[in-house]
């Protein structure tokens, strides 16, 4: 062999190297993070609890409304019998104190209204935000797991958006879509009938 057909050898062996390993290194697959999340058994169990929980909520602060009301009903009545002109001032000193007693305590059941309804709104947005992170933290965690196995270097999200509310992945053939299979996955031991509740009804 002539050093120049050694050289050429040596160039398109060092070439085809090159592009495998290019090729190894550019294993890609891609998700559609949202459609998995959405689906995701246990997000539909999430959201039946925060439902729950906001419910509970809602139910004593109607309890409060109802004690307020009753509290507050009368109040009117109260301040017209202060002003009547046949009564004694000792009655009328009674009344005074009757009818201030009752704003003092309608105030006060005003103000734990408003300080449980924005203790509930945080305690739900918190646990809402808590929620969603750890699912999708697991979530993740598995797509991760499935991609090391499968020697793939980067999963791309097909649903996620640029600042600007453009796609970030403009174009994919789908040959490599991992969607259904990381969700059929997930879903796995999922309680029974729980899924139904995705379905169009």
């Amino acid at each position: 062999m002539t050093r120049q057909n050694y050289l050429i050898h040596l160039l398109t062996a060092v070439f085809l190297l090159s592009t495998a390993s290019l090729q190894a290194q550019t294993r890609i697959a891609t998700i559609n993070l949202k459609k998995v999340f959405d689906g995701y058994w246990k997000r539909i169990q999430a959201d039946k609890t925060l439902k729950e929980r906001a419910k509970a909520f809602d139910d004593e602060l109607s309890k409060m409304r109802e004690e307020f009301k009753a509290e507050t009903q009368d109040l009117p009545a109260l301040e017209k019998a202060i002003k009547d002109t046949l009564i004694s001032e000792t009655e009328k000193a009674k009344r005074q104190k009757a009818f201030e007693t009752k704003v003092i305590k309608a105030k006060e059941l005003e103000q734990s209204m408003i300080q449980f309804n924005n203790t509930a709104r945080a305690t739900l947005d918190e646990l809402q935000r808590q929620t969603r992170n750890d699912l999708l933290a697991e979530i993740q965690d598995h797509i991760r797991k499935k991609a090391k196995s499968e020697g793939v270097n980067m999963v791309i999200d097909t649903a996620s958006e640029t600042i600007n509310q453009t796609p970030v992945l403009v174009f994919s053939d789908g040959s490599n879509d991992w969607t259904d299979q990381v969700l059929g996955t997930l879903n796995i031991g999922a309680p029974k009938g729980i899924l139904d509740e995705l379905k169009p009804q």
